[in-house]
């Protein structure tokens, strides 16, 4: 099978498509995307506030760049390390024209924290596109994890793996990987999610499974979390705080 794998430009998770890569490339053709699309820090404070409203959008906005600047340093340090010698083709907007001409030629894309793809996009891989999703689904769509350690819901974080539809977070579900609240911080949590959803979907591609299986799910169950800001972070330390300190 051919198999591209697309993802951001963020070091994060550029070495996340490379880990997988390495899994899967033994028994099927692989070729790695990197998205690189810019947007101005005026453009995201406008999508946030026309999405949440001025105080919300001003403190997602906020967080978000506190998060870059600081709470993933760590990590993305070890990312650019992970990222020696990778070996991939850039592209603007995984939506646009040349993007749709180069995922003609493969079986089907695999995308780790790109941009939301378009229909028209979605229609022209042959088999189709599989979200790696920072969340258990269907219960927690969007920025799920976090939410659900603010909720704490111990046993509800981890990874889905699921074909992409036009809908966010919404497709045939082909893994749910859950792992132990273990983590103690954001990005330790998001970094062993992701990871171990891959290792899982590693694992179905290998077993020749990814276009059969189909876990079935509880719509019923269903729930949508949109961005957090500084005030949802300071919920989400007392949680893991009061986990901790539980034990």
């Amino acid at each position: 099978m051919k198999i591209l794998i697309a993802t951001s430009a963020d070091p994060i998770f550029a070495s996340m498509a490379k880990s997988l890569s390495e899994k899967i490339s033994k028994m099927h053709e692989i070729v790695i995307v990197k998205e690189c699309v810019k947007y101005s820090m005026l453009d995201i404070l406008r999508q946030r506030i026309k999405r949440a409203g001025v105080l919300p959008g001003f403190s997602q906005f906020g967080f978000k760049a506190f998060d870059i600047l600081f709470l993933r340093k760590s990590i993305a340090k070890n990312a650019v390390v992970e990222l020696d010698n990778l070996k991939c083709i850039e592209i603007g907007s995984i939506n646009s024209e040349d993007a749709k001409i180069l995922v003609s030629g493969f079986d089907a894309v695999i995308c780790i924290a790109t941009s939301i793809i378009k229909q028209e996009t979605l229609d022209v891989s042959r088999y189709g596109f599989v979200n790696v999703h920072p969340g258990i689904l269907p219960q927690y769509r969007g920025t799920g994890n976090f939410w659900a350690v603010v909720n704490r819901d111990w046993t509800n974080i981890g990874c889905t793996c699921h074909w992409m539809t036009s809908q966010i977070d919404v497709g045939r579900l082909i893994t749910i990987t859950a792992i132990p609240p273990n983590f103690g911080s954001l990005w330790e949590m998001n970094n062993t999610a992701l990871r171990a959803g891959l290792d899982a979907l590693a694992n179905v591609i290998n077993n020749g499974e990814l276009l059969n299986r189909h876990i079935e799910a509880d719509e019923s169950q269903s729930a949508y979390y949109s961005w957090y800001g500084f005030c949802d972070y300071i919920r989400f330390l007392m949680s893991i705080r009061a986990l901790k300190g539980g034990r």
